[in-house]
């Protein structure tokens, strides 16, 4: 540290920052020019120079009195040397006179640094000079004029960094230094803060517990983000298989064997995101360790098929036997059992110990010997059946680890844990307002199971009712029985048959997460529904509310002839007014609402009562604020419509008091936010997509200058900086400009300019409407030079695909998770050429389901153009999980009698049920599923409400030869019926009101 201290004093003089000296620059200054925008922007110092600029001003603001800033400037630098602290003010006075120049900023920087270290006593002064110093070297870069002053500032801003070891701002801000003049003696001080606490690697980690050994080395900053080959800066002596992955700060070495030994060499070069890369390369000599003994179980899932498989699956490393011991908890404990936070996870001994001695018994204890194969994951099926015997009702739990002969009793760490029930059946439960739902299919076949008792168990363990399943495999509990209080609750649905058979469903877990699926709105109202509304959202005290109410019944439907009662609260909670208003006509209710000259300001709350004494059927709210209209006309106006890659906007704006004079001597700040344009830049594309629309785009936003004001006449240029952002989609920049009123209000405005693209592009426009199964999609086809005008191009090429989901499961730690793998399949393709005067056309026939279109040119200099659409109408199409079904609709509007078409892509063969459902079940159907695409046609019934949710449960029979287990999906899409009034259709919520659980 004492040499990179000595270093930066010596940059410090050779740059004129010591006391009592002119700034020597090494080179000529170089000036700015008055549109150039500042590269270097910190958010937090943005913020801090913004308090710091308001408190130096406050603190000098008497020492300023009687002094000019030029006496007071020469005052601070006759005391930098002797006294920082008094140089502090003396600085600050001058500025608080009106010297506001880069110099007097750099030199309080300087000043408020070595102060800070000799401040002993007063920790106040000591805490402000510390975020002052950073926050005025800050403002000196944002004042430069030249770019010696500009280096100057940095390279001040960064020595401060340094001593507080705050590494990566100071590096960011030497190197941002070195930009604007390429000091030695900066470079020395980069290079050298760079060599120890740059871009580096801080610590590597080897994973030898996996069945595939990997080391990670961590990094001290995220890699480069860009899509970079890192295999070619690493090199792995002893190994041709390994492979290279990253993620964020980390760089990991995959595949390695266990029991070896590697060179691995991480090379120079290695790229970052903080335009740094590793300055020299680092060898390592890694031993891959054995793997540790273990023992775990392959998933969480606890439902056993009684018919098939050999056992419950044991998975072991490098040991020859396992201890295991089986404990059942009885039917009677159930309820409790499956509603405690110890359900399905990993116990601790002293947990087993509990259920073994109270709530439960031990039924086994013994070891299993299993084949052991060196650092490999070996597979062994538990004989329950044959170990246990016969299964008596209730839920077992199966505890394993390595067998060894030291007593670990007093091991601290959870065990192994499996829990699970012996059953062929397969429990579905849909609640809604009509009771619960209850489907019932063999796990082995997955055919509907009639003849099955069903008992709806209460929290309490009273059973509330028995009832069997019918020739579908359905069972419905009466509404009343679900809406039972305290103990009464129901908690658990328990299925047995006449062999003994036994499985339950607990009705208390969390149903399916439906909102991936396309489902949103708001939850259904369980009976009449008000949506109230007001003309306007703002009020002053003593003006009129006009009130508007609409009364609906469940299905949609205005409720006539009911009167609403509507109560006023004020923003405490006291209750304004209430009154009873008749309907006025289809269910609408208006109300004429004058408020007090005293009324209270705040959020006024209306709801709305069918029945005063029941619950409220809706509400709103709006807010009374004795706001004032604005004082000032601000317009801006800019020459260029559009803007160059880099190239800042030059935005003249107009201040004006509405009553007449100008707004002179008025602070100007915004910020510039680059983020995905509707629609390209050039008017030729108008009505065409181009560049890879269905890619994501990160904004990216940054701050204008500070120190804009208006002048004499209220008028003002500003330069809004642009950055040059990488993008494969058209851009374009939103600027947003705030004029402070003298009371310091701000009045704000914005335009969004689109930014030009580098080169040519490819135009694409789906010229077809609303596809279903068998339909053509039709497309047109341009292509407009980088003048924006269009142009003849030929050799381009055309692909269709068809886009599926597909999901890929992965241990991690002892937790098993998923990643979605994306795959597509080429339907067709084609090539094209677009002339200049008219478009080229693509007509390619699709299914249902999504598709992409992407249309590429021999020309490399030409980016390409795709486009994402949908056949059918779907409701899932950003689902991202493993039980994803893909439903699609052929249409979204039917009419009561129309049949409703709903294709189903399954990824397996079995049996699904479908299910109409909003607030309630309408109507269930049983069929068969294909792998691939199957349609079900559903005719459209009269008393299905306004919209409503087809709802696809698909069930996977076991496959005992491939030892696959029984499996389920579900999926659906949201329809509305003969809806001829769009503005009534309120989407209902189906996780609210119906709530699908499955085993």
């Amino acid at each position: 540290m004492r040499r990179l201290v000595l270093t930066v004093a010596v940059l410090l003089g050779s740059v004129g920052l010591v006391a009592g000296q002119a700034p020597k620059p090494a080179v000529a200054a170089q000036p700015l020019r008055a549109s150039s925008a500042k590269s270097f922007l910190r958010s937090d110092l943005e913020s801090e120079a913004v308090r710091t600029r308001a408190a130096v001003r406050k603190n000098a603001a008497e020492q300023a009195k009687g002094h000019t800033a030029d006496q007071l400037f020469a005052d601070g630098v006759r005391e930098a040397g002797s006294d920082p602290n008094a140089a502090v003010d003396d600085f600050g006075a001058a500025i608080a006179t009106g010297r506001d120049d880069a110099l007097v900023w750099l030199k309080l920087a300087t000043v408020a640094d070595a102060a800070a270290d000799k401040v002993k006593d007063d920790d106040d002064r000591r805490t402000q000079l510390s975020d002052w110093a950073p926050a005025a070297a800050y403002i000196s870069y944002q004042r430069a004029t030249s770019r010696h002053d500009e280096a100057a500032a940095l390279s001040a801003l960064g020595a401060i960094y340094a001593k507080r070891e705050n590494w990566r701002p100071a590096l960011d801000s030497y190197l941002a230094s070195l930009k604007a003049i390429d000091s030695p003696a900066v470079r020395s001080t980069y290079d050298a803060l760079r060599q120890e606490h740059g871009f580096r690697i801080t610590d590597y980690k080897i994973d030898s517990d996996a069945v595939s050994a990997r080391v990670c080395f961590q990094f001290s900053e995220s890699l480069a983000k860009a899509r970079t080959d890192f295999s070619s800066y690493v090199a792995v002596g002893g190994s041709a298989d390994a492979a290279v992955s990253t993620e964020e700060q980390q760089l990991c070495v995959e595949g390695l064997n266990h029991g070896q030994r590697y060179s691995i060499t991480v090379r120079q070069g290695l790229p970052s995101s903080v335009e740094e890369n590793l300055l020299k390369s680092a060898d390592y000599d890694i031993y891959v360790r054995d793997r540790s003994q273990q023992v775990r179980f392959a998933g969480k899932s606890y439902v056993l098929p009684r018919v098939g498989p050999e056992g419950i699956p044991v998975v072991s490393v490098n040991t020859s036997k396992v201890d295991v011991q089986i404990l059942r908890i009885g039917d009677r404990n159930l309820a409790p059992t499956i509603g405690s936070e110890d359900f399905l996870n990993q116990l601790y001994p002293y947990k087993l110990n509990s259920i073994a001695n109270d709530a439960g018994t031990k039924v086994w204890s013994g070891s299993l010997d299993v084949e052991q194969r060196l650092n490999e994951d070996v597979t062994t099926a538990f004989p329950v059946l044959e170990a246990v015997g016969k299964m008596a009702p209730g839920v077992y739990v199966m505890q394993a680890s390595p067998h060894s002969d030291v007593d670990d009793k007093e091991q601290s760490g959870p065990k192994p844990t499996q829990w699970f029930v012996v059953s062929d059946l397969g429990l579905t439960a849909l609640s809604g307002e009509n009771g619960v739902t209850a489907v019932v299919r063999s796990l082995a076949t997955a055919e509907p199971m009639s003849g099955i008792e069903l008992r709806l168990v209460a929290k309490n363990n009273e059973i509330l009712s028995t009832k069997a399943t019918d020739g579908g495999g359905a069972v419905r509990f009466d509404p009343g029985l679900v809406r039972g209080k305290g103990g009464n609750v129901p908690a658990v649905l328990v299925a047995t048959n006449s062999d003994g058979d036994y499985n339950f469903l607990d009705l208390r877990q969390a149903p399916f997460d439906l909102t991936d699926r396309g489902v949103k709105g708001r939850p259904s109202p369980k009976g009449l529904d008000a949506f109230l509304f007001c003309e306007r959202g703002v009020y002053r005290s003593g003006e009129t509310v006009n009130l508007t109410a609409l009364l609906r019944d469940p299905a949609g439907q205005a409720a006539t002839g009911v009167p609403l009662t509507l109560v006023v609260k004020r923003p405490d909670g006291v209750e304004y007014k209430r009154i009873a208003i008749a309907d006025g006509g289809m269910g609408g209710h208006s109300l004429v609402l004058p408020l007090l000259p005293s009324a209270a300001s705040g959020t006024w709350r209306v709801e709305a009562y069918a029945d005063p004494k029941g619950d409220s059927v809706g509400d709103t709210s709006f807010l009374v604020e004795d706001y004032l209209p604005e004082r000032l006309s601000f317009e801006l106006a800019v020459k260029d419509k559009a803007l160059a890659p880099g190239e800042a906007a030059r935005i003249s704006t107009t201040s004006r008091f509405l009553y007449g004079a100008p707004g002179k001597n008025l602070e100007l700040t915004g910020e510039t936010t680059i983020q995905a344009a509707d629609k390209p830049a050039w008017p030729a594309l108008e009505g065409y997509q181009a560049g890879l629309t269905d890619e994501a785009f990160e904004s990216v936003t940054t701050p204008l200058p500070e120190g804009a004001m208006t002048d004499a006449m209220g008028l003002a240029t500003v330069t809004a900086p642009v950055p040059d952002v990488p993008a494969t989609r058209p851009i374009a920049a939103k600027i947003v400009l705030r004029v402070g009123e003298p009371g310091g209000r701000a009045i704000e405005r914005n335009l969004t300019l689109p930014i030009l693209p580098r080169s040519a592009l490819i135009g694409l426009k789906k010229t077809s409407g609303s596809l279903g199964e068998g339909g053509t999609a039709t497309f047109e086809v341009i292509a407009v030079g980088r003048n924006g005008e269009r142009i003849a191009k030929s050799g381009l090429r055309w692909s269709l695909y068809r886009l599926d989901n597909d999901y890929q499961w992965y241990s991690d730690g002892g937790h098993w998770n998923y990643e979605r793998v994306k795959s597509s399949k080429r339907i067709a393709d084609g090539r094209l050429d677009a002339a200049a005067d008219a478009p080229a056309h693509v007509a390619a026939p699709v299914t249902f389901g999504q598709h992409r279109l992407e249309l590429t040119s021999d020309d490399p200099a030409l980016p390409p153009t795709s486009m994402t659409f949908d056949v059918g109408w779907s409701g899932d199409a950003s689902s991202q999980t493993p039980d994803l079904l893909d439903v699609t609709l052929d249409k979204r509007d039917y009419a009561p009698g129309e049949t409703m078409h709903t294709l189903v892509h399954a990824r397996f063969a079995g049996k699904a049920t479908l299910a109409i459902a909003n607030g309630s079940v309408r109507t269930m159907q049983s069929v068969d599923l294909k792998l691939g695409d199957n349609s079900i046609d559903v005719p459209v019934g009269e008393d299905w409400g306004t919209g409503t949710y087809a709802v696809v449960l698909a069930h996977r029979p076991l496959d005992a030869a491939s030892r696959r287990m029984p499996s389920r999906a579900l999926g659906l899409g949201w329809f509305s019926i003969d809806a001829s009034d769009r503005s009534l259709n309120v989407a209902l919520d189906v996780p609210e009101k119906i709530r699908p659980r499955s085993t």
